[in-house]
């Protein structure tokens, strides 16, 4: 009897450990200032695409993809989302750069931010402001073939055929998109920051050119139309530019 009461105590310190345990790996890690902000924030507000900064030429096509993704990706943890109209937006931008420019303030971009989200605080309520932007960098090229830029990674793709091989050029870069994803609180206060990669924004182009009855065939450089176009990638690339603002969406 008394081993059977011996084995029931051990059994009930054995349990009483492996419950205290299982409650220790349970214990949440505290959430970050930034997580903090991106779990309590409701209403978000998107400005309009790089009402700050220039949209390069070539990536004008390729705002709308973007913009769409990014206000999926809000909507989907939950958030009501707003998009400012992109005149509306860029004449409030416009008048807050002025006014800064015209005060005894420093002209820069924060001062430049906080008057922007108190003008749009003053004709809708929100919690975040987000603007994105988008960019034109260059992509290095390893020896595989892939470009890394801005924490993305894609092969370098080839486009047309050939019967005969064709010697390749090497390459050290290839341009490419990326997006500044930037978060603001109520008073322009930045809460969030980085840039992710999205698309490479130019191919390998078989060209075949005619000299005197002989043809010289190449591989060159060519612009992607539109530059941005693979809705998978994007919205990958936008979730990673969120976080830790967000939790990463699951593909």
């Amino acid at each position: 009897m008394n081993g059977f009461k011996l084995l029931n105590r051990l059994l009930f310190i054995v349990f009483l450990a492996v419950g205290w345990i299982g409650c220790a790996a349970e214990v949440a890690v505290p959430l970050s200032r930034v997580q903090i902000a991106g779990a309590n924030a409701s209403t978000i507000i998107i400005a309009p695409m790089n009402v700050a900064l220039p949209l390069p030429d070539e990536l004008e096509s390729s705002t709308e993809i973007v913009m769409q993704a990014l206000s999926k990706i809000l909507r989907s943890h939950g958030k009501s989302v707003q998009l400012i109209d992109s005149l509306r937006g860029r004449q409030l931008w416009l008048q807050s750069a002025r006014e800064v420019q015209q005060s005894r303030a420093e002209n820069n971009f924060e001062n430049a931010v906080q008057l922007f989200a108190r003008k749009i605080g003053e004709m809708d309520e929100f919690d975040v402001l987000i603007l994105p932007s988008l960019y034109v960098t260059n992509a290095q090229v390893q020896e595989n073939g892939s470009a890394r830029w801005d924490t993305a990674n894609q092969k370098v793709e080839f486009i047309g055929q050939s019967k005969w091989e064709i010697e390749v050029s090497q390459l050290s870069s290839v341009p490419a998109a990326s997006i500044l994803m930037s978060a603001f609180d109520r008073d322009g206060r930045n809460i969030h920051s980085k840039r992710t990669g999205l698309e490479l924004v130019q191919h390998l182009a078989l060209l075949i050119e005619t000299r005197k009855g002989h043809d010289k065939r190449t591989w060159a450089l060519e612009d992607d139309v539109p530059a941005i176009s693979d809705p998978t990638r994007v919205e990958a690339a936008v979730s990673h530019s969120l976080f830790p603002f967000l939790p990463k969406r699951r593909p």
